[in-house]
């Protein structure tokens, strides 16, 4: 939420207060997500649902900047572990 609001305030101020696109919207997100670096986090979700309790999942996400790619690792609950998901963009940033 903080993060829009930012990208909204900066887009109306560059255009003397215009309602910005979608695009320009869009564009200004991931504009913002540019790092220069690769990342890796440990993710600890928590999960509470009415009558099915507390879940806790664990994930590890791996990020390469150069061309927006990452993987998801899932390392608990058990049920779950060593399931992932990858996206690698098809277009690299030039």
């Amino acid at each position: 939420v903080c993060v829009c609001s930012i990208v909204l305030l900066t887009l109306a101020t560059s255009r003397g207060w215009a309602d910005p696109s979608a695009l320009d919207v869009m564009k200004a997100m991931e504009d913002l997500q540019e790092m220069g670096v690769d990342i890796t986090v440990k993710v600890k979700i928590t999960q509470k649902k009415p009558d099915q309790g507390v879940k806790l999942f664990e994930s590890v996400y791996y990020r390469r900047d150069t061309d927006d790619s990452f993987l998801i690792v899932m390392t608990a609950p058990d049920n779950e572990k060593g399931n992932g998901y990858f996206l690698e963009y098809a277009e690299a940033k030039n």
